[in-house]
């Protein structure tokens, strides 16, 4: 039992001291720049590049820089009701067995704009990139 209390003080210490590392002064810098308005700010390291979760006005989004403070590109997650017909109709036609678990509408740092789509079935997952009006640019799986 006392072995129990020592490891339960020893993990509430260890969660009460523990800091999440701060936002390089780089990719701070050029976030806030970009993003005077973003709340509720959280990042992760991926790929030498910096994944930057935000709010802006109850909408979520997804930025990304590199390590040196240049934006890569923002996705705006979006529902499937905010899924043109057009990008619907080309999921539908090539991945017809598949639900979309996940939607962003994403402009990048060489000015495309494009959906994201994330679809899945039974035995597959793929990430989809088209452009508004439904054309195919890329499949990830």
């Amino acid at each position: 039992m006392k072995n129990i209390h020592l490891i339960l003080a020893v993990l509430i210490c260890t969660m009460t001291f523990a800091q999440e590392e701060p936002l390089p002064h780089e990719i701070s810098d050029s976030f806030y720049a970009k993003y005077p308005k973003a709340k509720y700010v959280s990042w992760y390291n991926e790929d030498d590049n910096y994944k930057i979760d935000f709010e802006i006005s109850g909408d979520s989004f997804t930025a990304i820089f590199t390590s040196d403070g240049s934006w890569i590109e923002t996705g705006k997650i979006i529902s499937d009701l905010e899924i043109p017909d057009a990008v619907l109709s080309s999921i539908e036609k090539e991945f017809p067995d598949n639900e979309i678990s996940y939607g962003e509408f994403v402009e990048n740092n060489t000015g495309e704009k494009f959906y994201k789509i994330s679809v899945y079935s039974d035995e597959e997952y793929h990430t989809i990139n088209l452009t508004p009006d439904g054309k195919i640019m890329h499949v990830e799986e």
